[in-house]
């Protein structure tokens, strides 16, 4: 297998002796990163298509009602642990807890 190839696969590689990947190490370790900058592309139309193809196959976490805002809170440990504790007797997540604590005392509160 030569190393002088462009567009190695994770499989060409795997398919390398230790001898061959050795040697292909040492070929990279011989460029500069201003040399790899340099030999480096953008990417081309096709690629940003199928890029923003696989972005829509895979939208992420799923949305709960408007969806969610990460918000950082100080709580006391003991507390905490007892939040903890509960949520997992129940079967649920912290985060799932504290917005039911919230919507309730919300709800007592008028």
């Amino acid at each position: 297998m030569t190393m002088t190839r462009k567009n190695l696969t994770g499989r060409d590689i795997d398919a390398m002796t230790p001898a061959e990947k050795n040697a292909l190490a040492q070929q990279y370790e011989r460029t500069t990163p201003e040399q790899r900058r340099a030999a480096a592309r953008l990417p081309t139309a096709a690629e940003v298509e199928a890029g923003k193809r696989l972005a829509r196959r895979m939208p992420g976490r799923p949305r709960i009602g408007q969806g969610a805002k990460a918000v950082t809170v100080t709580v006391e440990i003991k507390l905490l642990q007892r939040a903890d504790a509960y949520a997992k007797r129940h079967g649920i997540k912290r985060s799932e807890f504290f917005s039911q604590a919230i919507s309730a005392a919300l709800g007592r509160l008028g």
